[in-house]
């Protein structure tokens, strides 16, 4: 789902000769598609020490700010790049980019060394290493064909028949590979859980093997027509959270259960009316589902789900913020 990307350092260094507007642009571009399907790969230990880091004081200081501001926000996702990989100053030639191989989706140029790469002035990117690596220029990031891919799935549905695994890998994976922060918001997954249905035991156990020491907060209904009472669904979660954290990937859980009037949507609830109400948010990007967690259910997909992926908003920051007022809380 993320496209694992680097950006070639003199791509940065181009800017000091562009109109500000130009660069301004160009940047922009780079920032609006890394904040929704990006993750930027550095070298070295410390992203502050990278060279795209220090870098950023060559680009305009509103652009420089912005990208500061979005890495300090987890709106734009960072990771070390492979040891192999010796920093985006050595990219000369095509052989320079074999340290990325398997590792890195997509590599962003500069004129200069799209041109040494030998890239056609018309060619909107080329593939490398047996197709596994795309190179762009950094202009054109968003007509590279990983993230018109992403784009592209992050608008379509989820297919029934497709291996439950398969999904997982193909669109949450990564989301949760490079979270701190995940939320699940679905109104029947505590109920469904007691009920015997494992969506919410899948769903858990996966973001427990991907993720690296991620807080989980679940918010579900009490069901208040069905046959368990708040205090079970509670108890039977905390149950299943204490279980889901033997890998590292889950370092804690809170638990929010709530009245199911507050998911209906319109009066009396916390979501507008005709907003979703169920949807898993990584840091600042939520996923909406139509089917919720229960999509995890079995091996493979039995009813089709909606899939929307965008970006966080003051929409869901209320409706978070409402059920915490009003749910029973448990830390696991």
């Amino acid at each position: 789902m993320l496209v694992r990307f680097v950006v070639d350092n003199e791509a940065i260094a181009e800017s000091e000769s562009m109109k500000l507007h130009e660069a301004k642009a160009v940047f922009l571009r780079l920032l609006q598609n890394w904040a929704r399907f990006g993750v930027l790969l550095y070298e070295g230990t410390t992203f502050t020490d990278s060279m795209f880091y220090r870098n950023l004081g060559r680009l305009p200081q509103s652009i420089a700010d912005r990208f500061k501001q979005g890495i300090k926000n987890k709106i734009l996702r960072i990771s070390t790049a492979p040891a192999t990989w010796p920093g985006n100053a050595a990219i000369s030639d095509a052989d320079a980019l074999t340290g990325l191989w398997g590792m890195v989706d997509l590599v962003t140029l500069s004129e200069f060394t799209a041109e040494l790469l030998g890239i056609a002035p018309d060619d909107i990117s080329q593939k490398l290493c047996d197709n596994s690596l795309e190179v762009v220029r950094l202009g054109q990031i968003d007509q590279s064909e990983r993230f018109r891919q992403a784009d592209q799935m992050a608008r379509s549905r989820i297919e029934t028949g497709v291996s439950v695994l398969d999904a997982w890998n193909e669109r949450f994976a990564s989301l949760a590979r490079h979270s701190q922060q995940i939320t699940i918001v679905d109104r029947y997954a505590g109920d469904s859980h007691v009920k015997g249905f494992n969506g919410l035991n899948r769903c858990l156990n996966e973001i427990d093997r991907c993720a690296s020491k991620a807080t989980v907060s679940i918010f579900t209904g009490d069901a208040a027509e069905g046959n368990y009472s708040r205090t079970e669904i509670v108890e039977s979660l905390v149950a299943l959270s204490r279980e889901k954290m033997s890998r590292g990937g889950i370092r804690a859980v809170r638990l929010f259960v709530s009245s199911d009037g507050l998911f209906k949507g319109g009066s009396g609830s916390v979501f507008p009316e005709g907003a979703h109400d169920r949807y898993i948010r990584f840091d600042n990007s939520v996923v909406s589902l139509g089917q919720g967690v229960s999509v995890f259910s079995g091996r493979t997909v039995e009813k089709f789900s909606t899939f929307q992926l965008a970006e966080f908003t003051d929409v869901e920051q209320r409706i978070e913020a409402a059920l915490r007022r009003k749910s029973t809380c448990r830390d696991v």
